[in-house]
């Protein structure tokens, strides 16, 4: 990425990495793409969607499957934080958000 414009970085959560690290390869393949294309961009809003209701304020990039649930903050630049990892069917569940609380910056 060329110019002043505002840099995207994407950080990982310590426990979300090993949520990646348990997934087969293929899936990890999918994910590391996913997050290549993400990185492109200027604005990760542009690709990453709003949750609502019990995970409001948090966004998640789709993959297949799985979700990547993000906090979104702004530290010379924009910075993407994934603090879960998890399958579509146990992302929205209560010890599935409870996870995404506890490990949640703010």
């Amino acid at each position: 990425m060329c110019g002043s414009g505002p840099v995207l970085r994407i950080e990982w959560h310590p426990e979300a990495v090993e949520e990646l690290i348990a997934l087969s390869e293929p899936d990890q393949r999918r994910i590391r793409k996913a997050l290549h294309e993400l990185a492109g961009i200027d604005d990760a809003r542009k690709r990453l969607v709003p949750y609502s209701g019990n995970l409001k304020g948090f966004w998640k990039l789709r993959c297949g499957d799985f979700r990547l649930v993000c906090e979104l903050t702004r530290r010379g630049g924009q910075v993407v934080l994934i603090i879960h990892l998890a399958h579509r069917s146990r992302v929205y569940s209560k010890r599935g958000t409870r996870t995404v609380r506890s490990r949640s910056a703010g």
